[in-house]
């Protein structure tokens, strides 16, 4: 079985970045995910690209996904990747 591969794009003490993650959490039940999670603060570029937009998520053969992040929304982005890394 393949992993999908999903880069967060985050930072510390940030709530709704704290939800996304708690979410992916739950959905790695359904999806084999290799979740990495990039600070933002840590990478000037990017900080520079993703300050205002955090969390954001990049899914593996899909778009990334900016907020609001809705659970249906996510599930059906990683769906639609997962199936197309099978």
């Amino acid at each position: 079985m393949s992993r999908l591969r999903v880069t967060l794009y985050a930072k510390p003490d940030c709530p709704l970045c704290d939800e996304l993650k708690a979410d992916l959490a739950e959905l790695q039940t359904e999806f084999a995910l290799e979740l990495t999670e990039r600070n933002i603060e840590a990478d000037e570029e990017d900080f520079r690209r993703y300050r205002y937009l955090i969390p954001v998520l990049d899914i593996e053969g899909g778009e990334l996904l900016y907020p609001p992040h809705h659970w249906d929304t996510v599930r059906g982005a990683l769906y639609s990747a997962w199936q197309k890394v099978q």
